[in-house]
């Protein structure tokens, strides 16, 4: 493939004929060029065993400041580890005590002081909700129980025996006491034979009972506890259970006792600069909270108090009613988790001034949807080279930003396990995966990790703990990375303007993890809250108050329960998967009544029964009806086949795709490729931007790739934007075809390009732009010279490179083993005719292991951090020799690598992972070594690095590292 040249922004007005370029000043492109601090990424701060220093943190933010990034998110951990045990001589600064609360005082005002942006987790640790303040009665709770069997003919007159506790807490409230005539083996339980006697029960827990009848009965004594489920990870003085995510009260609670003390530390110029993190649930399941008796009945229009039964493993009513009754209690759950915690949470933080909260409203007993709603910044996330880790969440993360008119759709990025980063990431290894986040609609991204070192020049130093931190000025190419971070804050940038463009709506259903819209087409996950109460369909779209539209709505099928454990009432897991049947609420039936009335179309399963039991038995005849007025009647064998429906305006489609019912409305595809390659291979999104459309396009492949990208567009001239250099160019070749506008796209290895349509005059033939002619090619790969630093192993003198080779080549232990920056020189000689200004030089690195910094004649020029490693350095030549310098820098895992063959002035301890080859890594250190606790010189053991976690194995091999060419410097002439 041709190299794409690098063109200055003044240069592209020469194109101002094919009418793209001839308009004013455009802000989006200043904006682009220069990302807005709100669009940088923020990094995951993590501060490991309450160890911290002053001078630690201010070389932390400066890293931040001169890397390019807004700011970070803050959390305090244990690292579980021999390093967890205090030690005399290590900077314990315990949390919580008064001298870390100055610390956080001392944090913000830093961070402050560098336009830095700080969010803090809600409690200690990373999970999730809690600290030392949450009592038994605040923290958690779930439904105990203890049956007592009446022999018939008998009263009782006794204490009733109530559920055994954990003797840590010893806490127990009772919530009922009920009873019922014991039923035959297998048989369910009648909800009407169920009573009461929660007002017979004496404080002391006496019951004075006799039986209606002479049968034997059941008498059940229902109560509540504690969960027990702690915080995590954190140090000692912040151990304390998670809070009652259920409970308004708990809430407040945690929020005064944390963060608003954090708060109280910032100083007048820091406001609008501390904000709130909630991080993705990890505290398990709760079922109950003092009180749930009469929010059920609020919310769900019925007494729960017969049907608690099914959590003792008893059948009330029948299956089918008790699996309804378990769903009303899990939705009711989910509700009071968005109203008492969520809602709560962000009420409170807009109160104290913190309008930006952050949050990953996932896991555990959530509605994604409507938790999502409450956040100024909803966030997924998206692990290092593990798709099945965290990815299933960035389009369900972008469609609550869509669906309820938020710009930022977030992630935690790149986060590793020690298998899938082993000191040898860099940024071009990422690129791929962060383009394949954006193409799914993430628009900002808080890096994963970059650690707390409270001994800034020991290095890699202090680590994340068992995850591999990326980031931060441990991280060796870190003085390199700018380039990158800036290529994120383009990205992140262009797509938060404007308006995400999909065509289909799908129902979201709680607790269901990933969503993938028909190939070619894109679409959004909605709540059924919000489509009962606020969608519309306008006479061509479907339409949400957020300004999005939609041609179909999608409804799933829901005849499995994704994550039994999450049943409140143990129901499900009992059931070990058997099919539930296919459900629906009714004002979501309602609603679709409505809506295809009007004109809309639905695809989707016809539903077999009613979710919840409000209304019953009434509300299951409304049901009948409407689903036959909406799906048609049954046929005579009840066999489900493809079918489509007519109901006033509107169709409705089962056993279809939204796919096929999209092809049946002769809609076609939004993007797809004349040489159908895999769609995995190409992935994309579209957003409008005013009168404009504005596709993001990325080539997950590793290698270079041409094809002919088709756009749903017309009537407007496509141009170029690359994210990488902050240049635009027009398209090289395209042509209007009937309803779409085709266009070449050549794309790096792992490269990506924005393409913009503007209004304007389309040429009736296809456009094609001829290539800058090449004059000449000089190579300029042998004959260089290599200074390494000792300090970091390297020899003390120069290394002759007559031909480009890998450091690993060099027979040399301090060159074989190296990480680090090298600096490597030549000279050249440049022609006067070759100066020209319609020429333009571009120097070309070839293979580079694995960043780049090129200066010529005592010019820098930015740094680069992917292929190809090239830049126009025309500005910077002159007649004659000229001097050209190229540094280059590669990752830790050599280092680390080569210290481990060294004699040890340290002890790791056992294993905590081991690799996808079986071999064990990521091991903490035993202990803190004794010259560091009394800060005495190193021990002479040949030993560079010095890190908390050791993520290498000492005999995997060695990465490639250096310039490794062929280097040319190419002169183009430019039109």
């Amino acid at each position: 493939m041709a190299m794409r040249p690098h063109f200055a922004i003044g240069v592209l007005a020469t194109f101002s004929t094919l009418g793209a370029f001839s308009a004013p000043a455009d802000p989006l492109l200043a904006d682009f060029q220069n990302p807005p601090a709100a669009t940088r990424p923020v990094v995951w701060w993590r501060f490991m065993d309450d160890i911290a220093t002053r001078e630690g943190i201010v070389a932390d933010l400066d890293s931040m400041q001169r890397t390019g990034l807004s700011g970070a998110v803050v959390s305090y951990c244990t690292s579980n580890s021999g390093m967890s045990q205090p030690a005399a001589g290590l900077p314990v600064i315990p949390i919580l005590s008064d001298a870390w609360w100055d610390l956080i005082g001392f944090k913000i005002t830093e961070a402050t002081r560098r336009d830095l942006d700080v969010w803090f987790q809600l409690c200690p640790g990373y999970a999730t909700s809690g600290g030392p303040w949450i009592t038994p009665e605040l923290s958690m709770q779930k439904l105990v129980w203890r049956e007592t069997v009446l022999p018939a003919g008998q009263a009782f007159d006794a204490v009733l025996p109530r559920a055994k506790v954990d003797p840590k807490w010893n806490f127990y409230r009772d919530v009922a006491v009920l009873a019922f005539p014991a039923p035959a083996a297998n048989a369910t339980v009648p909800p009407e034979s169920v009573i009461e006697l929660t007002d017979r029960l004496d404080p002391d827990g006496h019951l004075r009972w006799t039986p209606p009848t002479a049968a034997e009965w059941i008498i059940v004594r229902l109560g509540h506890t504690t969960t027990g489920k702690p915080i995590h990870p954190v140090t000692a003085p912040a151990v304390g259970l998670e809070c009652d995510k259920l409970s308004r009260t708990a809430t407040r609670l945690q929020f005064d006792s944390y963060f608003a003390k954090i708060l109280a530390r910032q100083p007048a110029s820091a406001r609008e600069k501390v904000q709130l993190f909630f991080d993705s649930w990890e505290a398990d399941n709760q079922n109950w909270t003092p009180g749930f008796r009469d929010h059920f009945r609020r919310l769900r229009g019925y007494d729960p108090l017969p049907w608690l039964l099914v959590a003792t493993g008893r059948l009330v009513g029948d299956e089918s009613l008790s699996r309804r009754f378990d769903q009303d209690w899990k939705t009711t759950i989910e509700e009071l988790i968005d109203s008492e915690h969520f809602a709560e949470l962000a009420r409170l933080s807009r109160e104290h001034g913190a309008h930006r909260l952050r949050a990953q409203p996932y896991n555990g007993p959530i509605n994604f949807m409507t938790a999502g709603a409450h956040f100024d910044i909803p966030e997924a996330e998206f692990w290092l080279n593990k798709p099945e880790y965290g990815w299933w969440s960035l389009r369900m993360i972008a469609s609550v930003a869509h669906v309820n008119g938020k710009k930022v759709a977030a992630a935690e990025a790149l986060t590793a396990m020690p298998a899938d980063h082993r000191a040898d990431a860099d940024p071009f290894a990422t690129k791929a995966q962060t383009d394949l986040a954006f193409a799914h609609g993430i628009n900002h991204l808080a890096l994963h990790a970059q650690a707390h070192n409270p001994w800034p020049a020991l290095k890699p130093g202090q680590t994340t703990g068992f995850f591999p931190p990326l980031v931060g000025p441990g991280q060796i190419w870190s003085d390199f990375s700018g380039p990158w971070i800036t290529y994120l804050a383009r990205c992140s940038h262009l797509l938060q303007q404007g308006d995400f463009v999909a065509d289909v709506l799908t129902v979201f259903r709680p607790n269901t993890k990933g969503y993938t819209p028909p190939t070619g087409f894109a679409g959004d996950l909605c709540p059924e809250e919000l489509v009962v109460s606020s969608l519309t369909w306008d006479g061509t779209a479907l339409r949400l108050p957020s300004g999005m539209s939609y041609r179909v709505l999608e409804l799933q099928d829901n005849t499995t329960w994704p994550f039994p454990k999450l049943s409140p009432s143990g129901l499900e897991p009992g059931l070990k998967g058997k099919p539930r049947p296919q459900s629906i609420s009714l004002p979501l039936l309602r609603k679709l009544h409505a809506l295809v009335s009007a004109g809309a179309t639905i695809v989707g399963p016809r539903p077999a029964a009613l979710a919840g039991l409000a209304g019953y038995p009434d509300s299951d005849r409304e049901f009948t009806r409407l689903v036959t007025d909406l799906w048609g009647p049954l046929t005579a064998a009840n066999t489900p086949v493809p079918t489509e429906n007519r109901l006033g305006l509107g169709r409705v489609f089962s056993g279809l795709t939204a796919a096929d019912a999209l092809s049946r409305l002769d809609i076609a595809p939004d993007f797809k490729t004349i040489e159908k390659l895999p769609p995995a291979d190409v992935p994309w999104i579209h957003r409008r931007i005013g009168e404009d459309d504005l596709y993001f396009v990325s080539n997950q492949r590793n290698a270079a790739v041409s094809f002919t990208a088709s756009f749903r567009v017309t009537g407007k001239i496509p141009e170029l934007w690359h994210a990488d250099t902050g240049t635009v160019t027009p398209a090289r070749a395209w042509a209007a075809r009937a309803d779409r506008t085709e266009v070449t796209l050549d794309l790096d290895p792992r490269g990506s390009v924005f393409v913009r349509f503007r209004p304007g005059a389309v040429p009736s033939e296809p456009v094609r732009l001829a290539a800058p002619a090449k004059l000449v090619t000089l190579d300029l790969s042998s004959n260089w010279t290599a200074r390494f630093s000792p300090a970091l192993g390297g020899p003390p003198d120069p290394v002759s490179y007559p031909t480009l080779t890998s450091w690993t080549a060099n027979a040399a232990p301090g060159v074989r083993h190296y990480s680090g920056v090298a600096t490597y020189e030549r000279a050249f000689t440049v022609s006067a005719d070759l100066l020209r200004p319609s020429t333009r030089l571009t120097l070309d690195l070839g293979k580079v292991k694995n960043l780049a910094r090129v200066t010529v004649n005592g010019v820098a020029f930015a740094e680069l951090w992917k292929p190809p490693f090239a830049c126009d350095i025309t500005t910077a030549l002159r007649p004659g020799e000229n001097q050209l310098v190229v540094e280059v820098v590669n990752v830790w895992a050599n280092r680390l690598i080569g210290d481990e063959h060294e004699p040890a002035d340290i002890e790791w301890a056992a294993a905590k992972s081991k690799t996808r080859q079986g071999r064990p890594i990521a091991r903490p250190l035993a202990a803190f070594p004794e010259w560091l606790l009394t800060n005495q010189p190193r021990p002479a053991t040949g030993r560079v690095t010095f890190a908390t976690w050791n993520y290498i194995d000492k005999d995997q091999p060695l990465l490639p590292s250096g310039l490794l060419g062929p280097v040319t410097l190419t002169a183009s002439a430019v039109r």
